[in-house]
């Protein structure tokens, strides 16, 4: 029979499952037993799964945030991050800055804007190229872990392209990571880059290096808004990668993060022989934390559009769906498309006057936020207790 310490135990933690990540870290100078609980690997783990599982369903009535990166138009001035929010008013949706942060990590000076890749489990890693760091941040409890270096030193140049992944899982009541950094390599005696991957374990705390482990061809336009050329997701534990180097035969290749092998999707196949379609400027994600998503941008002379794709069976491509078009935009300038929301149904884009957002499908922009610096990514918030301090049923630090 069971003791009634033990029962008392086992219903403060189906309490303390129901609340939200903000009531919790103050909970943890409660008392040590409900620090204990709290700081539990296995319970951080069933409460950001429950969190997802409400977000997924529409059960959880919370206003939606969004970490975003900003790059000011004043040389040497800081780069900085705010955490945006939607709200409606009267009906409408709006928008606002709740929080500004300048981070130490990263050199002001540096000629690029930082890259934020979603890791899982609430974490963001923060990559620089030009300076070779990397950090983990959880936003949620302000902890932020800077990687060492690695000793595999790729030789930075404009002429290369970047691009960065990190990957968070949770086996047998551990929590760890796995981080790449992508860098391309320009071989003019065969007119192709070759793709080189350093690889960071938290298992064994040390990089690995893949160097020329992919060849990537080139035709055609490969401009870019950024010093990174690439988007990416994370599913089923591998990374993908949207590669449109080649015009002529646009795809997604896939990363094993585990065997370090590579494989290739191929994209709904009218891309290849519509010119309207930029995939340049088109992005990858994943829509509902469950299928690969393409939002694919196209423009008709003045009128700027979005589509939303959805790959419905992985790795299928006879499945890729077409959600919605926003659009038509009217604008002479390039929009650039910075990320998507299922939960909040927008899709978010920068312009000339600031961030804009708009319902999908639709064509109507609200203006999120204007002033003179960049937007550079926007990415959905998720918070969790993931910790890279160690837990209480774990020795082992991510």
């Amino acid at each position: 029979m069971e003791s009634i310490p033990e029962l008392v135990d086992d219903l403060v933690r189906l309490i303390l499952l129901k609340l939200p990540i903000k009531s919790l870290i103050k909970f943890r100078s409660v008392s040590k037993s409900w620090k204990y609980i709290i700081s539990n690997n296995t319970f951080i783990y069933e409460l950001y799964s429950n969190n997802s599982l409400a977000l997924s369903e529409g059960k959880d009535d919370d206003t939606p945030s969004f970490l975003t990166v900003h790059r000011h138009l004043t040389p040497n001035v800081d780069k900085y991050f705010s955490l945006l929010s939607l709200f409606r008013t009267d009906g409408r949706l709006n928008s606002r800055i709740d929080e500004v942060f300048h981070i130490p990590y990263i050199t002001n000076k540096s000629p690029d804007c930082p890259l934020i890749y979603p890791a899982g489990f609430g974490i963001h890693c923060l990559f620089e190229f030009s300076s070779g760091k990397v950090a983990l941040w959880n936003l949620a409890i302000k902890e932020l872990k800077a990687l060492p270096l690695s000793p595999f030193k790729a030789e930075y140049s404009d002429g290369q392209y970047h691009y960065g992944f990190a990957h968070v899982s949770f086996k047998d009541g551990i929590f760890s990571y796995k981080v790449g950094k992508m860098t391309t390599r320009w071989d003019e005696e065969d007119s192709v880059f070759w793709l080189t991957i350093e690889l960071y374990s938290s298992i064994d705390d040390s990089w690995k290096v893949l160097r020329d482990c992919r060849r990537l061809k080139v035709g055609g336009d490969t401009g870019t808004f950024h010093n990174w050329i690439f988007s990416g997701a994370n599913l089923n534990d591998t990374f993908h990668c949207l590669n449109w180097l080649c015009a002529e035969d646009p795809h997604i290749f896939t990363f094993d993060m585990g065997t370090g092998e590579f494989g290739r999707f191929e994209l709904p196949n009218f891309v290849k022989h519509d010119s309207r379609y930029e995939i340049c400027f088109s992005l990858l994600t994943k829509f509902d934390e469950k299928f690969l998503c393409l939002l694919l941008y196209w423009n008709n002379e003045e009128e700027i559009n979005v589509d939303v794709w959805v790959m419905l069976e992985y790795g299928i491509a006879a499945s890729w769906t077409k959600k919605s078009t926003t659009g038509p935009i009217i604008n002479l300038d390039p929009i650039e498309v910075l990320g998507i929301s299922k939960r909040a149904g927008v899709l978010f884009l920068d312009m000339e006057k600031g961030l804009s957002f708009c319902r999908l499908g639709s064509q109507k922009l609200g203006l999120g936020h204007q002033n003179s610096d960049k937007f550079h990514q926007v990415v959905e918030n998720k918070e969790s207790l993931v910790s890279f301090s160690g837990t209480s049923d774990s020795r082992k630090k991510l």
